[in-house]
């Protein structure tokens, strides 16, 4: 066991409080920030049970998402969707605007975004494609 050691300091640590890549604070010494969901939302086109529908999601995060460390986003428990693909394409938009690129791969062959249905548990995974964002 090593000895303690007490000691005090007389002086005082001033932070800078500004923002930093977009975080409150962010500057600061040892600040970390776990990440988070800033924004999320999901609406349908159609209410009316058996019709086609879309879903749209709406998500921002509180980190970047990188495609190098198999970043993915998985929205669970999607009770009572009829999908028979096990693959589905997504459409990526950004203030409202289509996003053109593929964004979310399956294959990695990708040529449209797309993402992993799995009927049984109502999964759709989405997988930032190697290189992206």
């Amino acid at each position: 066991d090593a000895p303690g050691v007490d000691f005090s300091l007389d002086r005082t640590m001033t932070t800078p409080a500004v923002e930093f890549l977009g975080v409150t604070d962010g500057a600061n010494p040892f600040r970390v920030m776990p990440p988070r969901w800033a924004a999320k939302q999901i609406s349908q086109a159609v209410p009316f049970p058996g019709a086609a529908n879309a879903l749209t999601l709406s998500l921002q995060s509180s980190i970047d998402l990188q495609g190098s460390d198999s970043s993915s986003i998985t929205i669970s428990t999607i009770t009572g969707a009829i999908i028979e693909e096990s693959v589905v394409a997504v459409t990526v938009s950004k203030d409202g605007v289509q996003v053109e690129g593929v964004l979310f791969c399956v294959t990695g062959n990708d040529t449209v975004s797309q993402g992993s249905w799995d009927a049984v548990n109502g999964d759709l995974v989405l997988t930032v494609c190697v290189g992206e964002i």
